[in-house]
């Protein structure tokens, strides 16, 4: 279980675009693997994301690009781009940039959960 993974914006602006709100690290987390990541790459709005099997997210787009870090995923997850025809496989032990500022989905049809951390970043 994932624990301590927050931001300090409250709850109400959940929905506002405006993601730099997110940009705080929960003091639980300084001096953590996290935090040094978020540090590194100028992150925010940066959360731990699990994906159950057999799972796929709505299609959408999101305001900035995104870094995903998989930590856990299998061979039938992927990471897909339906208007430009585009389907990836994120690996373990890199780190990704995903402009997902166009529409986007992903699928896990695998069967274990897919893990990964996702941050926003600047474009």
């Amino acid at each position: 279980k994932v624990t301590g993974v927050q931001t300090c914006a409250l709850r109400s602006e959940l929905d506002h675009q405006d993601e730099h709100l997110y940009k705080f690290v929960n003091e639980n987390l300084k001096g953590s693997k996290l935090e040094e990541l978020i540090l590194k790459y100028d992150g925010f709005r940066t959360r731990v994301m699990i994906m159950p099997p057999k799972q796929c997210y709505s299609v959408h787009s999101d305001p900035t690009p995104r870094i995903h870090i998989p930590i856990v995923t299998n061979s039938q997850s992927w990471m897909v781009w339906p208007y430009l025809k585009v389907c990836e496989q994120m690996r373990p032990g890199k780190v990704y940039w995903a402009d997902t500022t166009k529409h986007h989905s992903f699928f896990n049809g695998g069967e274990t959960a897919r893990i990964h951390i996702v941050m926003g970043i600047e474009e």
